[in-house]
């Protein structure tokens, strides 16, 4: 569609540096349908998708050169509405019974509630409640996608999970023998909760893998002193489990400095 001054084409996907700019120009968005900005992927979506059929879509949008051959705007046509006759339109019949209906309404006063400026402020209210209840809907739409997002890889890394070990399959441990000496004086050796790699500094204490040392180192000195004692014959370690802190929760990995395994 051609004027003297502009000319009406269609989209086109080289449009997509100004459709973003436009369409995320804060000052435009009181005169249009969105008060949120537009990421260069959904425009791409919809240069790619959008079909340009006023008739199915009851809205066209079309781009405006100058006599330059430059884009300089947008033209959205919207809410159009069709009928097989569309010469009903062009006349005065098409408006006389509607410009009746509202001549009426007018005289009778019903527009006068809307001259008030209780009226107007009562707009403007339910206009920023409109938009707040549409921001709400869109945070919990960019958190649900956030969660969907989390869910994909944590399935993807369960795939990967049974892939491993699907490949790699049961190993066994080999088996172990020792020969247990006997005799009537020995001592039995435990060890728990050492944690070893984890890392903490706060109002109950401090720990590390140097405090572990030094408290292993302790411990160590206090079986020798009891053996010297008690003169005994053999030593029994038993290692009660939690020696080593790993990666197995999220809480874990934050006091974790190191990843022993």
């Amino acid at each position: 569609m051609n004027h003297s001054c502009i000319r009406l084409r269609a989209i086109e996907p080289e449009d997509l540096d100004i459709l973003y700019e436009i369409e995320n120009d804060r000052e435009l968005w009181d005169v249009g349908a969105t008060n949120v900005p537009y990421s260069r992927y959904s425009l791409h979506n919809y240069i790619a998708t959008q079909t340009s059929d006023i008739y199915a879509d009851r809205q066209l949008r079309l781009m405006i050169e100058n006599e330059k051959g430059q884009t300089v705007g947008i033209a959205d046509l919207m809410n159009k509405e069709f009928r097989e006759d569309e010469s009903v339109y062009r006349n005065e019949s098409a408006y006389r019974k509607p410009y009746q209906y509202a001549k009426k309404m007018y005289e009778a006063g019903v527009f006068k509630q809307y001259e008030h400026d209780s009226y107007v402020e009562d707009l403007a209210a339910t206009k920023d409640e409109i938009r707040k209840e549409k921001q709400k809907l869109f945070d919990e739409r960019k958190a649900l996608n956030k969660i969907s997002r989390d869910n994909a890889r944590a399935e993807e890394d369960l795939k990967n999970l049974e892939m491993l070990i699907a490949e790699n399959g049961q190993r066994a441990l080999p088996e172990l023998h020792h020969d247990i000496i006997t005799s009537d004086n020995d001592l039995i050796v435990s060890l728990s909760d050492f944690h070893l790699g984890a890392e903490f500094d706060g109002f109950f204490g401090s720990y590390n893998a140097d405090i572990a040392e030094q408290r292993l180192n302790r411990y160590l000195s206090e079986v020798i002193e009891i053996q010297r004692t008690h003169l005994a014959e053999n030593a029994y370690l038993i290692l009660l489990g939690d020696s080593i802190s790993g990666n197995i929760h999220w809480t874990t990995q934050l006091q974790n400095r190191e990843n022993v395994i």
